[in-house]
Order: structure tokens, then C-alpha cells, then sequence
């Protein structure tokens, strides 16, 4: 069973091999296996985990909302990406969605990541709908389907990793402070 993924690659695939991949790209990027250090100044990195039962969402993005790696993952090696990318960016923040299963999966978190991150609750409502309209502003329709109004297009992949940046923005827009004049 696969899903489809604009890059061409399906999943689920070897988690190991996937947490790996991931590990060579941040080297290539950055010129180290780990984000996090004086290469990338103030920013720090916070990871977005919209749990589900049988797919999950996992997002790495940027104090400043840049999207690092955004990745739909199978829930049985969810721990083990979420793990390598802790590692990979040197997160210290998870933000988990609220909803499908979320205190089932903050258990399992707090006891199979180590060093444990600071895991934040965020509302989860809507982020689906929410993901589909992203989903066609980071991958705009090509042929045929730009002539179909976008209400009506469907998605050709799941959308969890979308909905899981979407949570880490709710997280940035929940933390921020506002400008007093």
C-alpha cells in the first residue's frame, strides 16, 4: 500500500532508509547532520505531529514558518522519523494536534522519544479543510486541472504532513506577542 507524494516517491516505505534519506538531505543542506548551531542563527526548528491510526503527518519548520521537510508516515514508524528528525534538527519543541488519538500518542511520545521534547497541545479543528487549500498553494494544479474550480479538485495524497505544518503555525500564532504601540 503507497501513497502518492509530489516528489514522486511513495509511502509507506523502510523507515530506517526514510530517517536516513532525511539525514543525507539535512547534511547537503546545511554541511552537518544537525540543524540546530550557529549556521542558522536565533532560528530554531519545531517539529508538527498530526497523529492519526494508520498515517501520520510530521513537519519541520522554522521559527521564521519556513517549511524544511514535510513527510505523510505510516503510524507504526512514526516514532522512529519523529526521533531521527529530533535528532536530524535539533528540535526541543513537538506540537501534537488534539484530536484523532492525540493522548494515546503523547504517552507513547513522552516515553519512546529520548530526550523527551517539550510536547504543546494544539487545537486541531479544521486543519484537514485547512490542509487542502495548502495543498494546492505549495503544489498549484497543473493541465486539465487548473480549469476545475478548487473547491471540487481532490488531492492525489494524504494530507496529514500538511495539516502537521499547519499545526506548527497555529503553535507560532498561539505564542506570539503582540506589538503594543
Amino acid at each position: 500500500m503507497g501513497w502518492g507524494r509530489p516528489d514522486g516517491l511513495t509511502a509507506p516505505w523502510g523507515i530506517q532508509v526514510a530517517a536516513a534519506k532525511e539525514m543525507e538531505r539535512v547534511k547537503q543542506d546545511y554541511g552537518h547532520g544537525t540543524v540546530a548551531g550557529p549556521e542558522m542563527g536565533p532560528e530554531s526548528v519545531t517539529l508538527g505531529f498530526d497523529p492519526g491510526r494508520d498515517k501520520c503527518g510530521v513537519a519541520a519548520v522554522t521559527g521564521d514558518r519556513r517549511v524544511l521537510s514535510h513527510e505523510v508516515v505510516p503510524a507504526s514508524g512514526a516514532i522512529t522519523v519523529l526521533a531521527a528528525w529530533l535528532r536530524a534538527y535539533g528540535c526541543t519543541t513537538l506540537v501534537l494536534g488534539d484530536r484523532t488519538s492525540s493522548r494515546a500518542w503523547r504517552q507513547r511520545l513522552e516515553v519512546d522519544l529520548t530526550p523527551s521534547p517539550t510536547i504543546v497541545l494544539v487545537d486541531e479543528h479544521n486543519t484537514t479543510l485547512l490542509a487542502r487549500d495548502r495543498y494546492w498553494q505549495m503544489y498549484p494544479p497543473h493541465g486539465l486541472q487548473r480549469f476545475i474550480p478548487q473547491g471540487l479538485r481532490e488531492p492525489p495524497r494524504p494530507l496529514d504532513d500538511i495539516a502537521a505544518i499547519l499545526l506548527v503555525e497555529r503553535y507560532f500564532d498561539a505564542i506570539a506577542v503582540p506589538l503594543v504601540p
